[in-house]
């Protein structure tokens, strides 16, 4: 086999049956290859540049849409240079070479279209969940590796050469073979089967959103378009690849399936960039890119209304004291250009289709779930059963069936609200778990009236809107903050919501006894689902640790005791406020700009007797990944605001109720901390272990301090670095090495 691939020869079949040959069609050839592929090849160019230049236009699915693009152009240009140059291109070690390159960008091109069917279903199915959405380089990656394993066993079996159609690519055979034919139809129905499911997915989903939304009716039917297409496509190509695989002996029908399959392969990706245009945002980069005078002019009206309304608002040029009028009238005139520039451009050409459908149906849920949880905490039935056995309340459920109707009777403002928002409710099954347990920490920490006017659906309305556009962080995960900043609305995994279920008897005894504990406090648990397809969601309404507002928020540390990966600062940026303020920093982070905490010494013993406490009854757990999380809070501009005052923690009680509390500084008056155990759900699986040892094997350290660790060590681990930090440990802080 080796011998044969070295010698280049195999790449053109003889076959001994006189009967049986290669066909040739100039005419097809030329059309489809000649004339038709370069005009691909141009469009596919454009829309490559296009991604390219504008970040926009590459945020997800664009990156797959530009895979695609790219794996378009390099077949056009493949398709051309191989009827420009037969003599080079399609004979030996050229048409073998050719032939690689073929059957690499027709292979990935076809992963790349099945990738964006994949992301589109898991998006949808998880648009307040974005964990569970596969990142965007592991797609990449995935469609890399597939190609190369795919293009080396074609290789490696002596199967590239010269194909019925004109082109090297899958090498023709003078044999049938039916199996062949049959793999290569099965191929076009895996890809079939999941487009066509995910449209009639959508449809049956997305029946409301269908029908108050001209969002979602305008991401349907750009879907149906690419449906369509694609489908006509891939099976012209399928059905004229299975034909030829079965080496039917009619010219006739050769020259029908030459030409079915060569139009199929050149007329799919030109027609399929061609209507990629008709996304408003794709449009509007590609009129500018293909037309700088329509830059132009665009920006020449923007200009003009720009004057016109400098004109229209000269009440305005109001100049202050030590300014020049030139000086006010530019800087009126910047901002209004700024405005103008902005206005001018409809909302549809900043985001891609796939991106604003994507947020009008977050928005969607995100109102949902809010009222949802609103109408759960005002039902009375909820709150008044009580029970004795512990363990009947933790294994406690209620479920609710909610639909739009009833929702608008329990909360007579969603109307209006999701009216406004042109919005639909989507119906969702609650299932609350031990509500009775939970209604008896949150009478002892905040009183069940306050859930309710916190997950007030209409002081939270304008709160959604903003977070909207929010990801959840890095994790991946729903968050939301009441407008009041008193409650955290957070999605876990269905892992974490198993450890938080095992160990909810134990987690509300160890509050009951030990009431000043810094475990971060669970107010309540829900598994809200949507559809039978589509995984719940689950929810934890948590009590935010840092009810200030964000302003006067310094700085914010989330510490593990870990050394390894624990640094979001570089040097140069620990003298930029805005940095500090803006950023979750690490413990690295801590070390180099606060070193310790600094509160009096009495403060230092109670902090660490406490969170010991914490950590011992989490290291019984055998929980690990757990977190401190410390805030540094400008108390004297929180009460130059206007706010209330809030409640020193004493030495007797460091969780006084009146709201909000703080931690005293020692050494300013003006600063206070709050502080937390965050993130406690986390066992020490394989997954961690394999994590640990992955980072030890990629940074050659068998001794890398990683985050991941077995309970025992982390438990050690992080109280040292508690030590540390209050200045109570036997080492100094000079004497302790960090890495960076």
């Amino acid at each position: 086999m080796f011998d044969e691939i070295s010698t280049c020869e195999n790449t053109i079949v003889e076959c001994k049956d006189p009967h049986i040959t290669i066909p040739t069609h100039e005419t097809i050839n030329f059309l489809s290859y000649t004339i038709l592929a370069p005009i691909s090849g141009y469009l596919s160019l454009m829309l490559i540049i296009g991604y390219i230049k504008y970040p926009k236009m590459r945020e997800r699915p664009g990156d797959l849409i530009l895979g695609i693009a790219a794996t378009n152009l390099i077949l056009s240009f493949h398709w051309f240079l191989s009827e420009r140059f037969p003599d080079d291109l399609g004979t030996g070690c050229g048409c073998l070479s050719n032939g690689i390159v073929a059957v690499s960008a027709g292979f990935a091109n076809y992963v790349y279209n099945l990738s964006f069917i994949f992301y589109l279903q898991q998006k949808l199915q998880n648009l307040l969940k974005q964990a569970r959405i596969i990142k965007a380089r592991f797609a990449h990656i995935i469609v890399i590796v597939t190609t190369c394993i795919f293009t080396l066993f074609l290789v490696f079996t002596a199967s590239i050469g010269k194909n019925i159609f004109g082109t090297c690519s899958k090498k023709f055979r003078c044999e049938s073979e039916y199996g062949k034919a049959g793999f290569v139809m099965l191929v076009y129905l895996i890809y079939e089967v999941a487009a066509i499911w995910l449209y009639y997915y959508i449809k049956k989903n997305f029946s409301q959103a269908l029908a108050s939304s001209n969002e979602a009716e305008r991401f349907l039917d750009n879907y149906r378009g690419y449906l369509v297409i694609t489908t006509i496509g891939w099976l012209g190509i399928a059905i004229s690849t299975s034909y030829s695989e079965m080496k039917v002996n009619t010219d006739t029908w050769n020259t029908i399936a030459v030409g079915v399959n060569n139009f199929s392969k050149v007329l799919q990706g030109m027609v399929l960039t061609v209507y990629r245009y008709r996304d408003p945002l794709v449009r509007r980069v590609m009129r500018e890119l293909m037309f700088p005078c329509c830059k132009r002019k665009s920006r020449r009206d923007s200009r003009k209304r720009t004057s016109q309304r400098i004109g229209s608002n000269q009440d305005l040029l109001q100049i202050s004291p030590g300014q020049s009028p030139s000086a006010r009238e530019n800087e009126l005139k910047e901002s209004l250009l700024s405005s103008g520039s902005n206005s001018s451009r409809d909302s549809s050409t900043q985001t891609n289709i796939y991106e604003r459908f994507s947020n009008k149906r977050k928005l969607e849920l995100t109102y949902s779930v809010l009222s949802s949880l609103t109408a759960v905490y005002q039902d009375p039935s909820n709150l008044a059963e009580e029970m004795t056995d512990l363990n009947e309340r933790v294994s406690q459920k209620i479920s609710y069936n909610l639909d739009q109707q009833t929702i608008f009777e329990m909360i007579p403002t969603a109307k209006s609200d999701f009216e406004s928002a042109k919005c639909m409710f989507t119906p969702v099954q609650v299932e609350v778990i031990a509500p009775s347990i939970f209604n008896e920490i949150t009478k002892k920490e905040i009183g069940s009236t306050q859930i309710q006017k916190s997950l007030d659906f209409a002081i939270n309305r304008q709160k959604i809107k903003q977070d909207n556009s929010g990801d959840g962080g890095k994790s991946g995960e729903f968050f939301f903050f009441t407008a009041d900043k008193r409650l955290l609305i957070k999605s876990i995994s269905s892992e974490e919501m198993f450890t938080l279920q095992n160990m909810l008897e134990k987690y509300y005894t160890y509050l009951s006894n030990n009431p000043e504990s810094f475990l971060s406090r669970i107010y309540g648990i829900f598994k809200l689902s949507w559809s039978p397809f589509d995984p719940p969601l689950n929810l934890i309404i948590m009590r935010n640790i840092c009810p200030y507002p964000a302003d006067c928020v310094e700085m914010r540390f989330d510490m593990k005791g870990s050394k390894h990966d624990r640094r979001v600062l570089k040097d140069n940026e620990y003298k930029v406020p805005v940095l500090l303020s803006s950023k979750t920093l690490k413990d690295h982070d801590f070390l180099k700009i606060e070193q310790k905490l600094k509160v009096s010494e009495d403060m230092k013993l109670k902090l660490l007797d406490i969170l010991s406490e914490d950590i011992e009854f989490l290291w019984r757990l055998h929980l690990i990944d757990y977190s401190l999380i410390v805030f540094i809070i400008n108390r004297a501009k929180y009460l130059q605001d206007g706010e209330s005052s809030p409640r020193k923690a004493s030495d007797l009680s460091l969780h006084d109720q009146s709201w909000p509390f703080y931690i005293a500084t020692e050494d300013r008056p003006d600063l206070c901390y709050n502080i937390g155990v965050i993130d406690f759900l986390q066992t020490y699986t394989l997954q961690k272990k394999m994590e640990k040892n992955v980072k030890k094997f990629i940074n050659l350290a068998p001794n890398l301090d990683t985050s991941a660790q077995d309970p025992t060590f982390y438990k050690e681990r992080f109280i040292k670095f508690l030590k540390q930090i209050l200045d109570l440990s036997v080492e100094s802080l000079s004497e302790i090495k960090i890495d960076s």
